[in-house]
């Protein structure tokens, strides 16, 4: 398990494209008392395609990344009920895992990449009861989870939350982002299932290219 973990860091994709709106979508799903892992591997590989500096592959192929920022990334974190995903998840009959499906989503939050990025380097520069680190033990005998930041449960709920208040936490202006909450529609069926209705927070920059721009800036600065 730990081992196909670590290969799929090499092999990273995104999990859903729009390719009418040039998107490519990180899906993430959590319990309720679970934590974000936000992947070294994987912030440096989106960071890379934002830059221009890696072409997307797989079903990522079909987006363009023709100017700076392009595709656009945005990452979904569906939280659910429950104290283990596998567990969850994980049933014998095909229809009792729709309907579990269905039914188990509390909440979903939807960021720019501009944000994952800079909660994934706040837990670099200081770990705290918001973010925190792992990395691998170089005298481990056994295989190594990525290295990764952590976006613990209280950070999530902060975001959730007082999205203001997490974004000054991370070192952002909440002026630079728009906030929009909205619930998911009734009547949507999984295989004739109706999804029960849930709350959504989408967190998205005003100006995605300026925070682009910047990040460009910085970069060329360091290689001076």
């Amino acid at each position: 398990m730990l081992s196909s973990y670590i290969t799929q860091s090499e092999k990273l994709e995104f999990d859903v494209v729009v390719p009418d709106l040039n998107l490519g979508v990180e899906v993430k799903a959590i319990v309720r008392r679970g934590l974000v892992q936000l992947r070294d591997p994987q912030n440096s590989k989106y960071l890379r395609l934002q830059l221009n500096e890696e072409q997307p592959h797989g079903r990522g192929s079909a987006l363009k990344a023709d100017r700076l920022g392009d595709p656009r990334i945005l990452v979904y974190i569906f939280r659910h009920h429950g104290d283990d995903l596998v567990e969850l998840f994980v049933k014998p009959d095909q229809n009792e895992f729709v309907k579990e499906l269905s039914s188990s989503i509390d909440d979903l939050l939807i960021m720019s990449f501009s944000l994952y990025h800079q909660i994934h380097s706040t837990g670099i520069r200081k770990s705290n009861s918001i973010t925190s680190r792992y990395v691998p033990k170089e005298d481990a005998t056994k295989r190594q989870y990525d290295p990764h930041t952590k976006l613990s449960k209280p950070g999530l709920n902060l975001l959730i939350n007082s999205p203001d208040d997490a974004l000054r936490v991370f070192g952002l202006n909440p002026e630079d982002y728009q906030k929009r909450r909205f619930v998911f529609p009734s009547e949507v069926y999984l295989e004739g299932t109706p999804i029960t209705p849930f709350p959504i927070l989408q967190i998205t920059d005003t100006n995605y290219s300026r925070w682009v721009n910047k990040l460009q800036e910085i970069k060329t600065q360091g290689r001076k």
